[in-house]
Formats: C-alpha cells, sequence, structure tokens
C-alpha cells in the first residue's frame, strides 16, 4: 500500500492548481491506493463558469498536478474520469512503478498569473518545440497566434467582458464579493482574488476599491467608465508574444477536464521557459452561455455585445462552426510577479 506521506504530497502538489478567483473548488477522499478529486459546485463565480466548465478546468490542473508529481514519488497513475459518484471528476489509482521524472515537476510550486504588460518579443523556438510535442490530450488541442493583428483582436474581444460584468448590478456583486484586500485577510482566508495579484498602480488600486460599492459603480456608468476601463486593458491584453487557446469538438466535462489537463502542462512548461502567463476567459463562458441560448440576467446591449465579442474570437480562430474554444491566455516576457495568490491546505476525508 501506497503511504500516507506519499499521498499527501500528490495532494498538496494538486492544491497548487489554478481556480477561477482562487476558489480551489474541489476536495480529495482517499480509500487505499486510490484518490477521488470531488468538484464543490457553484464555488467558482456561478455566473461565469458555463455549466461547472470552469470548475472542472481547475479539478484538470489538479489532476495533472497529481499526475506529475507521482512521477517524482516512485509512482504511475491511471485516471477514471468521472466514475459514478455524485460530484466526482477522477478516481486516480495510485502504483508503485518507477517511471521518468517529470521536468515540470519543480515548476508546480513556482507556477502563478502574471497580469503585468507583456514584451511583444516572439516565443524561443525551444518553447514552441516542447509545446508541439503536445499537440493533443483527450481530444484537445491547442492553437497558437501570434501576428499583431490577432493578439489585438484576441485582447480586444477578451476585454469586452469587463464592460458586461460592471455594467451589470449581479455581475458587479459577483466579481467584488471574490475580492481579498488585505495582506492579512489573504493570509488568513487564503482563497479568493488577491486584489494586489492585479499588479494596479495606486491610483488605479483606489479607484477599484471604490468601485466595490454600487452606487458609486452606477454613477460611473453614466460616464461610460466600463468602456474606458476595457479600452485600457485591452491594450494590455494585446502584449505579449503569442495567444494559446485549447479547442475541442464540444463543451462536455470531460473536454473541460481535459482542456484543464492541458492547460496547466502548457502553463508549467512556459513558467519553466520563464514565461509569463495570463488567462482571459470571462468572454468564452459569456459566449458559451449565449451558444447553448443559456444566459440571462443581461440588457440586450450587453448581451449583443457578448455575443459580437465571441464571434470575434470564433472568427480570429478560424473556427469550424463544430468547434468550441475552452479558454485561451497570452504568453510572453513579463516583469515579474510582487504578489501570489496563497493556496489553501487539501480538504482531505480518508476512509
Amino acid at each position: 500500500m501506497i503511504s500516507q506521506e506519499k499521498i499527501q504530497i500528490l495532494l498538496d502538489a494538486g492544491s497548487r492548481a489554478p481556480s477561477g478567483d482562487n476558489s480551489q473548488p474541489w476536495y480529495f477522499r482517499v480509500r487505499g491506493d486510490v484518490i477521488t478529486v470531488f468538484h464543490v459546485p457553484n464555488k467558482d463565480n456561478p455566473f461565469l463558469n458555463f455549466e461547472q466548465g470552469g470548475t472542472l478546468l481547475g479539478c484538470g490542473a489538479v489532476i495533472e498536478n497529481i499526475v506529475i508529481r507521482s512521477s517524482r514519488e516512485g509512482l504511475a497513475c491511471d485516471v477514471v474520469l468521472f466514475p459514478d459518484e455524485k460530484d466526482a471528476v477522477a478516481q486516480i489509482t495510485l502504483r508503485e512503478e518507477v517511471v521518468p521524472v517529470d521536468p515540470l515537476n519543480p515548476i508546480i510550486e513556482a507556477r502563478h498569473t502574471n497580469r503585468h504588460a507583456y514584451a511583444n518579443s516572439p516565443l524561443s523556438e525551444l518553447f514552441k518545440g516542447d509545446l508541439s510535442a503536445m499537440m493533443t490530450y483527450g481530444g484537445v488541442t491547442h492553437l497558437m497566434h501570434s501576428t499583431e493583428k490577432n493578439k489585438i483582436a484576441l485582447a480586444h474581444a477578451g476585454s469586452r467582458a469587463e464592460i458586461a460584468i460592471l455594467e451589470n448590478e449581479e455581475l458587479h456583486s459577483l466579481l467584488f464579493t471574490n475580492v481579498v484586500w488585505t495582506k492579512e485577510e489573504e493570509h488568513l482566508k487564503k482563497e479568493g482574488l488577491f486584489v494586489k495579484t492585479l499588479e494596479l498602480a495606486p491610483p488605479q488600486e483606489f479607484v477599484f476599491g471604490l468601485c466595490r460599492k454600487w452606487s458609486f459603480m452606477q454613477h460611473l456608468n453614466k460616464f461610460g467608465f466600463p468602456k474606458f476601463i476595457a479600452y485600457d486593458d485591452a491594450k494590455k491584453y494585446a502584449t505579449g508574444g503569442a495567444y494559446i487557446s485549447l479547442i475541442a469538438d464540444s463543451a462536455s466535462r470531460e473536454n473541460f477536464v481535459n482542456a484543464g489537463r492541458l492547460m496547466e502542462r502548457i502553463w508549467l512548461i512556459a513558467n519553466l521557459h520563464d514565461y509569463a502567463v495570463h488567462p482571459i476567459t470571462a468572454t468564452l463562458f459569456f459566449g458559451l452561455k449565449i451558444r447553448a441560448e443559456k444566459v440571462s440576467g443581461l440588457t440586450s446591449e450587453s448581451w449583443e455585445l457578448m455575443r459580437s465579442a465571441y464571434a470575434l474570437i470564433r472568427k480570429t480562430l478560424e473556427l469550424p462552426e463544430n468547434k468550441e474554444v475552452l479558454f485561451m491566455f497570452r504568453i510572453g516576457e513579463a516583469p515579474r510577479v510582487r504578489f501570489r495568490s496563497s493556496k489553501k491546505a487539501p480538504v482531505v476525508y480518508v476512509d
């Protein structure tokens, strides 16, 4: 039987995975040599989380971290997705086996989001070579777009979600409910969107703090402030070496989990090459909801804004009608981050 110490090492690595607003919507059960990964429904932003897709992306990254770390511990993993149990995402059966140690092991704890403006220098051929070695992952593939025209188009479309969020009271509330405002609070909670990780200048952070009051936001909306924010962010989002998107033939729960596994590997490879990574996903989830006709609560203007933004992403990626884009992020050289989000200890039930 695998020792509890080794299993704990795997769970600690799994819990270093990214998640929407650092919500960490997962927990584990251990029975002998079997780890079951469960998701916590609606812990991640329930509006910007199409059919739990954002949560399943995070759980896919959890699984990938466990698989990567197991190689260092002399273990192999057999992964079965969606065993017949409520809220179970994966069952991972461990077995002792000498396998090559995955070179991404040292990067798991170092992985982070970087929201700075990036340099526009091209990505290295060495990085592209590492990336091309993993073109598909359980039916999920990746596309890279590095021309200035495409980066600007994707940045413009990605920033449009900020207008819809800031102009809608419900979405505004969901955004600011998850913000953590002080280092002391962040250290205590170890979850949520830590404001310092936004890398805002002091005046920007001050205004952002005022914007948490809906009455203040309503006043700014009269002057088109959300459009100014989106325009300014689009300029930053257009920086970097390339955009990478993850594509599948449907927005199924299996594809979301496999997209999460692929996302984590690409993210770790990028950090291994000293590249920064910044996910830009809200427009994607708006778009998936609109395509599935499952969006409500938006004004007709916001609905059309998000429909056209998602259409622009699909056009830029040259997606056929039978394909979906499940995740998107920019990669490039960037200044070092000053702050990182903390992670909670994994929640584990042992039978």
